[in-house]
């Protein structure tokens, strides 16, 4: 698990969440298993690039809307 496949999985709950969905409404408009859908949201898998695009076409979202990851700060140098 790493901390972008929890940020990703974070994101991907969120754009769920805001419309309504279930993770198993979510599955099935994707083509992919609740259990999928789940393991996305917790981090514990990466995903393919086509299952991302699947999950974005089903939310109505561009791709890198689930996949972009916020800038990491270092810390003053």
């Amino acid at each position: 698990m790493t901390a972008q496949a929890l940020a990703r999985g974070q994101r991907l709950r969120e754009f769920r969440n805001a419309r309504g969905w279930s993770q198993e409404r979510l599955a099935l408009a994707a083509g992919l298993s609740t259990m999928g859908v789940f393991q996305l949201e917790h981090g514990q898998r990466e995903g393919r690039p086509a299952t991302w695009i699947a999950l974005a076409d089903a939310l109505e979202v561009h791709p890198l809307h689930l996949l972009a990851t916020p800038a990491v700060e270092d810390g003053p140098r």
